[in-house]
C-alpha cells in the first residue's frame, strides 16, 4: 500500500419537524430535531488503483417524542482501476437505517440496506466515454410487532 487519505467530517443540523407522525389529521405533533452527522471518507492507493472506504453515522434526536431518536449507519468500500484507455471499478455498500422510506410511508421502519456496485468505462478519445454499470440491491426489514 502507498499513501493514502483520511477526510473526516460532522454536519450539525436543526430544525423542527412539523408533523412528526406523518398525520392527516388537523392535530399534528411537532418537535424540535437536532441531527449530527460524523464521516469519514479514506482513500488509499494501492499501485495503480485506489481503495475507498467511507463511514457515517445519522443521529437524530427529537425533543420531546424520545421514541423517534434513532442512530442510522452507512457504509461502504470500493476498488478502482484507472488504466490507460479502461477504468474499472466495484464497490459494496450496507446501510442500517431507522428512518421513513419514502413520502407515502409513515412508519420509521428499522432495515438494512446493502448492495454490490460494478462499473466499466472507455475512453474513446477526444473527452467522450462510453460505460456501463450493474448494480444489485437487497432491502431487508426488521421484523417488529406493531400496535394500534
Amino acid at each position: 500500500m502507498g499513501p493514502f487519505l483520511i477526510r473526516p467530517t460532522v454536519t450539525i443540523a436543526a430544525g423542527g419537524d412539523a408533523n412528526v407522525f406523518n398525520d392527516a389529521d388537523p392535530g399534528r405533533r411537532q418537535d424540535l430535531v437536532l441531527t449530527a452527522t460524523p464521516r469519514a471518507d479514506l482513500f488509499v492507493r494501492a499501485g495503480r488503483t485506489w481503495v475507498t472506504g467511507s463511514g457515517a453515522e445519522d443521529l437524530s434526536w427529537y425533543r420531546e417524542y424520545s421514541s423517534e431518536r434513532a442512530a442510522s449507519g452507512k457504509y461502504s468500500i470500493g476498488w478502482v482501476a484507472p488504466l490507460t484507455r479502461v477504468t474499472a471499478a466495484a464497490a459494496g455498500q450496507v446501510s442500517r437505517l431507522h428512518e421513513r422510506p419514502g413520502l407515502e410511508i409513515d412508519l420509521r421502519a428499522r432495515r438494512q440496506d446493502s448492495g454490490l456496485i460494478g462499473a466499466v468505462e472507455f475512453s474513446t478519445g477526444g473527452g467522450l466515454f462510453v460505460g456501463a454499470r450493474g448494480e444489485r440491491r437487497m432491502v431487508a426489514f426488521e421484523q417488529e410487532r406493531f400496535q394500534d
